[in-house]
């Protein structure tokens, strides 16, 4: 599917934008929340308004969509190149509707995209390390766009393992991460580790503590996203 929009924008020739990629440690931690909230901070304090923005998710895996929910819900354009319907990796959802995903591809319609919004959110497909096709992954996308990442995390138990290692393979990569950004989205293992609430917050502030502290990494700030 070639740049599917949900708004049917036409493209235009308005100059380069600035752009900021969004990954994770998993699927489900919270890219799209983030994406989400970036999008009204940038409208909330008039940085940008609906029509300077896009959401761009190049590969959508499963229904309903990441997209639907950012447009339903903030009104600005979001576009998707490949939008799958079995909720899987890319690679695996792709072979089953007989489709060979293209970072060539992909990267067309993000220059296209550049052409038109002064801030593109670009949305990866689950965490870097995810394959997209036979041969590449999510954080090749990441490279070929050059794009600096921001990285969502969980706030609980498993994110000092999670995160560091996702730090390490982005560094690995050459890929510049931009923030840490400690997802709302949390499980509730409070009862299944008998601890309280309480208990619990104190937890998981330790751990991202640690985090930071171990990879050197900064909790984002949300201003630092803009040049």
């Amino acid at each position: 599917m070639y740049l599917w929009t949900k708004n049917n924008a036409e493209i235009s020739e308005m100059g380069k934008s600035q752009a900021i990629f969004v990954t994770a440690t998993d699927t489900d931690v919270g890219k799209t929340f983030f994406s989400k909230s970036l999008i009204h901070y940038f409208l909330e304090n008039r940085i940008f308004d609906k029509s300077q923005i896009a959401y761009y998710k190049p590969i959508q895996c499963g229904i309903p969509t990441d997209f639907d929910e950012i447009n339903d819900q903030t009104g600005v354009d979001v576009f998707c190149t490949y939008n799958l319907k079995y909720p899987a990796s890319p690679d695996y959802s792709s072979s089953l509707e007989e489709i060979e995903i293209s970072i060539e591809k992909i990267k067309t319609d993000f220059i296209k995209l550049q052409a038109q919004y002064r801030y593109l959110i670009v949305e990866g497909a689950g965490g870097p390390a995810v394959p997209i096709n036979k041969k590449e992954f999510v954080s090749d996308l990441i490279k070929e766009l050059d794009l600096e990442t921001v990285l969502v995390t969980r706030p609980d138990l498993g994110t000092i393992n999670h995160s560091i290692l996702s730090i390490e393979y982005l560094k690995a990569k050459g890929i510049k991460i931009k923030g840490l950004y400690v997802s709302a989205k949390s499980r509730d293992l409070s009862e299944a580790y008998n601890v309280s609430a309480q208990d619990k917050l104190k937890q998981n502030t330790a751990a991202i503590n640690s985090v930071l502290e171990f990879t050197k990494i900064k909790k984002l700030d949300l201003m630092g996203l803009i040049n």
